[in-house]
């Protein structure tokens, strides 16, 4: 390996957390309880801290058991501790239910119950920077494909509190953060909410047009960086950007919080054959799970990248000197 091809591996291309891990939660669980390793894609990587500059200290396989020690939030992202100075991303961890469960000082994950009251009433999304994106569940895991308007007004079913953030479950489909929609009214009720008759070749034409669009935000937000200087760790737009956060920083313009971490973007959508990208998808390049280094594709065979310290943001060509491992399409 030429040494620009070592520097490229061991340095700048990590793109690991910065200043995306604002908000963490310094308070850690203190009952220790089982946790299985439910990830079957390959190694699921151990960290030296949830932190920034982050390092792997070993590796763990599908279906291993190991003990959860402590917890912590990371720009809402769960992370588990699961040794000394040991520490897993929870999206790969699956902890035992009949163990105590882990709880954090303060932010408990509560638990709806068919029996318990659910809020009901509208919201009034307040989000004006651009659409607000309807989540599969109350998390920044999965998105529907769907995306609210500045103003909509739209019905609730349920409200939810997860690791301290309030989510409100729409009565069509999908969650959304609290953060981004004004509660106009709630009631208390038990009763289910009323069946919706919904087109469904409408919505499905509707969602492949906002996923579209998306997908375009995406891409011309990334080509809008060319030029901008690799810097490691850098989330700057205009003024200085990693891999990671170049990509964190395309998918915001499109209402697509992500975290300024590798690993963690690869859970932000579906995994996608390299024979079949589409313009927005993310590819990355390492193991899954472990990756190092991550892009946007853009079609025609290319992708858009910050590349390592010393070059600026680029448009790069996929090529067999350095393939990309896999790729996530997230809308």
């Amino acid at each position: 390996m030429d040494k620009k091809k070592s520097l490229y591996l061991t340095s700048g291309v990590l793109g690991l957390t910065t200043a995306a891990f604002l908000g963490m939660n310094a308070n850690s669980a203190q009952a220790a309880s089982k946790g299985t390793v439910n990830y079957s894609g390959g190694a699921t990587t151990v960290w030296d801290s949830p932190n920034v500059g982050q390092k792997p200290q070993r590796y763990l396989q599908t279906g291993e058991t190991v003990t959860i020690q402590a917890e912590k939030q990371v720009y809402h992202q769960t992370w588990y501790q699961v040794g000394d100075n040991q520490w897993v991303s929870g999206q790969y961890i699956t902890p035992a239910t009949d163990q105590p469960e882990v709880k954090n000082t303060k932010a408990t994950v509560e638990k709806a119950t068919d029996s318990a009251a659910k809020t009901t009433g509208t919201i009034t999304i307040n989000y004006q920077d651009g659409l607000t994106t309807v989540w599969a569940q109350p998390s920044f895991r999965q998105h529907t494909g769907e995306y609210l308007n500045y103003g909509q007004k739209v019905a609730i079913i349920d409200q939810k509190t997860v690791n301290g953030a309030v989510w409100y479950q729409l009565a069509d489909q999908g969650w959304v953060p609290a953060e981004y929609a004004t509660l106009n009214q709630a009631t208390a009720s038990t009763n289910p909410a009323p069946a919706t008759t919904v087109d469904v070749d409408s919505v499905s034409a509707a969602a492949t047009t906002n996923q579209s669009n998306a997908a375009a935000t995406v891409v011309n937000a990334a080509l809008s960086q060319v030029g901008t200087p690799y810097v490691w760790g850098g989330a700057t737009p205009g003024q200085g950007l990693d891999c990671s956060g170049l990509v964190q920083y395309a998918y915001a313009q499109a209402n697509v919080p992500m975290s300024h971490y590798t690993v963690a973007q690869e859970s932000m959508g579906q995994k996608v054959s390299l024979d079949n990208l589409q313009p927005g998808d993310i590819v990355f390049w390492g193991n899954a799970g472990a990756s190092y280094h991550d892009a946007i594709y853009v079609g025609n065979g290319q992708y858009v990248h910050a590349p390592q310290p010393g070059e600026s943001v680029k448009v790069a060509t996929i090529s067999q000197y350095f393939m990309p491992s896999f790729a996530v399409r997230v809308f």
